[in-house]
Parts: structure tokens; C-alpha cells; sequence
């Protein structure tokens, strides 16, 4: 599976290790370093990724005979809930596990 990391995370854990230019020598200049650092992340494959929204359905009410209402905590909207559904259809949320096999 993949993994993803935030830019400015990532470039401040770099910084807590020695560098060292082309040449072998050791880059003490924090700038220099950064620098260094974010041109080998400009040339790195970048990912267009979002976070995994969580959600939950809330307010569940039946409304028919087998039809229930209810609400995602993430979005808030109300829609006709599906016991199938691992996902929220309308803000893509991901329904928490302790809920999915209730």
C-alpha cells in the first residue's frame, strides 16, 4: 500500500540529518539544506491525495417499511441510509468500523 506525507512534515524530519553536497561536504547552512531538500522533493512524483474523511450515520429514523433516514456527521446530509453502504454517497466519508457492522 502506498503511503503518503505531508510536504512540511516531511522536509522537517529531513532536517534533523546531516547532509552533505556533491562534492562530500558536510551542508551545516540550514537554508542551504532546506534548500537542497525541497529541490530533490520538486523532482519527486507527487500524488494528488485527500485525507480519509470519517463519518458516522446519526439520527437513523425509519421511514416505511424497510426504508430508514439518516444523517452523516460529515456532511450532514439526510438521505435514504443503505445497510451496504461503507461510504457516504453524497461527501464520499468513510462510515467508521465500529458502526459498519452494526
Amino acid at each position: 500500500m502506498a503511503e503518503y506525507y505531508e510536504r512540511e512534515s516531511l522536509i522537517d524530519a529531513l532536517m534533523n540529518y546531516t547532509w552533505w553536497d556533491i562534492d562530500g561536504y558536510e551542508i551545516d547552512d540550514c537554508d542551504a539544506k532546506r534548500a537542497y531538500i525541497e529541490d530533490w522533493l520538486a523532482i519527486a512524483p507527487a500524488a494528488n491525495v485527500r485525507p480519509v474523511e470519517k463519518c458516522k450515520w446519526e439520527n437513523l429514523v425509519r421511514c416505511g417499511f424497510a426504508s430508514v433516514e439518516a444523517t452523516c456527521s460529515a456532511c450532514g446530509k439526510t438521505l435514504i441510509y443503505k445497510s451496504w453502504w461503507h461510504f457516504c454517497p453524497n461527501c464520499g466519508a468513510r462510515v467508521k468500523k465500529e458502526q459498519e457492522n452494526k
